[in-house]
């Protein structure tokens, strides 16, 4: 093995701690790792510029590069493939037929996202849901691992006719969430007291994320808990639209869109309830972090929210209707729970989640199907 190639494909040239902490514990490993990106060049390849190990090249500017690289690849046939994304796996699946080199696809995007654009009523939209979950079932079919981040993704794969070789390993989260002691950031001065009790939502202002139904909830649950406020961070394009449904229905001061926030530990450490209505979620990360902070969760059945019901989390209820009345008792229920103390410590629950070990068991799948072993 020593001495192989591994290839991660990513769209984007931010840096993604995780991404960036899995290159580098498979450079530890004796891997030749190579990280590329579709976007130009950027800030995930500034953090490796001093490396003496890791390449990481940009399609767009380092094009020949790779081009170079990728023929080689043909002769030596010592590379495996590792994609993420939609627009990266069909660049690794072509990669693949041409080198015949083994690809193994993160399955980290939203697992029904292009099923949810075909619901919509723009024919565009429809007609490219339609297209793109086309090429998804097929590069899913045809290549030859799938590291599933989550029950969703396995179901969805699944629902492809893909069950064989499917490599279940959560995406993860950073082993401080699992070891340091929890600082719980409650009373600090930057929330308006004005706001307490608040049930929090975190999430892009987007159509999948399915705020519409949050709100109308909340405005259901209300009638019988009067004394609440809603949440809900992060920003997108239908802040608009979620601000005219909030106006309309006379929650102005009850529903706060708060956009964009660095301090998330503190808006959950104060919230009474964190709820996930999203229709779709390849991990959804945010979801691990509250419960690792002690915060009961009622959410739709998407993501990581599975894992952690059929881990029979006691502070987890999955919603798997769209009924308002269902969704006010879960809501309920979650916050009576949590104040009883009926539930116990969820690091515990959760040690396989953490990023260290995630990357152990990567780098052994890697190992295995890696030509030089």
């Amino acid at each position: 093995m020593k001495g192989s190639h591994i290839w991660i494909i990513t769209e984007s040239n931010y840096v993604h701690t995780w991404l960036c902490e899995l290159a580098t514990y498979l450079d530890s490993e004796g891997f030749r790792v190579i990280l590329v990106t579709l976007q130009k060049r950027g800030a995930v390849h500034r953090r490796f510029i001093d490396s003496s190990n890791i390449v990481a090249w940009s399609i767009k500017n380092d094009f020949l590069r790779i081009l170079k690289s990728a023929s080689s690849l043909i002769k030596n046939r010592d590379t495996s493939l590792f994609a993420l994304g939609h627009r990266s796996t069909c660049l690794a699946m072509l990669i693949k037929v041409l080198a015949k080199t083994s690809l193994t696809i993160c399955f980290v995007q939203q697992a029904k996202y292009f099923e949810f654009m075909k619901t919509s009523k723009s024919m565009n939209t429809r007609l490219r849901g339609t297209f793109h979950e086309a090429l998804s079932r097929f590069y899913f079919q045809k290549s030859d691992y799938i590291h599933s981040v989550s029950l969703e993704t396995t179901e969805k794969l699944h629902s492809f006719g893909r069950h064989h070789n499917i490599i279940e390993i959560p995406l993860g989260i950073s082993d401080s969430f699992l070891s340091d002691p929890i600082e719980n950031d409650v009373d600090t001065v930057h929330l308006d007291k004005a706001v307490f009790p608040y049930i929090l939502s975190i999430g892009r202002l987007a159509p999948e994320k399915n705020h519409q139904h949050t709100i109308l909830v909340f405005d259901a649950f209300i009638k019988s808990n009067p004394n609440f406020h809603l949440i809900i961070a992060g920003e997108g394009s239908q802040r608009v639209v979620l601000q005219s449904l909030i106006d309309n229905m006379g929650l102005t001061n009850r529903v706060h869109l708060i956009g964009f926030v660095t301090n998330l530990h503190e808006l959950i450490d104060n919230a009474s309830l964190f709820v996930h209505s999203s229709y779709t979620e390849g991990y959804a990360s945010v979801q691990m972090e509250v419960r690792l902070r002690n915060r009961p969760i009622v959410s739709t059945p998407t993501g990581v929210a599975l894992d952690m019901q059929k881990l029979q989390d006691p502070l987890i209820r999955i919603v798997r209707s769209l009924d308002t009345t269902e969704s006010v008792c879960a809501w309920r229920e979650m916050i009576d729970q949590k104040a009883s103390g009926n539930w116990s410590e969820p690091r515990e629950i959760y040690r396989h989640h953490s990023s260290s070990k995630v990357f152990v068991a990567l780098s052994h799948h890697f190992k295995r199907t890696s030509i030089n072993v």
